[in-house]
């Protein structure tokens, strides 16, 4: 006979639910330490899994477009897709002098 014991300490609800699921598949199995690895990673890392699902949430929280507050939301966006301004041109009146950067000694 095989004995093993363990203790986590696990705030997120969702991952504790988890863990009580593969262990009540545990408990109803032949083969319990392959029924709870199995339903485990289920779980976690299956399609409809905790990591896909906080992925999906991630994403889905992202947008800066905001329907309150189009102009701000669009150069805000803007910015986080191209690094400029959506009305920025190049050499644009408030654009720095780049003849200094360039090298002379070709």
């Amino acid at each position: 006979a095989v004995t093993a014991n363990s203790s986590i300490d696990i705030v997120n609800y969702n991952v504790r639910e988890a863990i009580a699921s593969a262990e009540r598949v545990a408990a109803r199995s032949a083969r319990p330490e392959q029924a709870f690895t199995n339903e485990l990673s289920s779980s976690v890392l299956g399609n409809g899994g905790l990591r896909n699902r906080y992925l999906e949430q991630a994403d889905s929280g992202r947008g800066t477009v905001q329907i309150t507050a189009p102009i701000v939301s669009a150069e805000q966006s803007s910015i986080l897709n191209t690094g400029r301004l959506r009305a920025d041109r190049d050499h644009g009146l408030g654009d720095g002098d780049p003849t200094f950067k360039e090298r002379r000694d070709r």
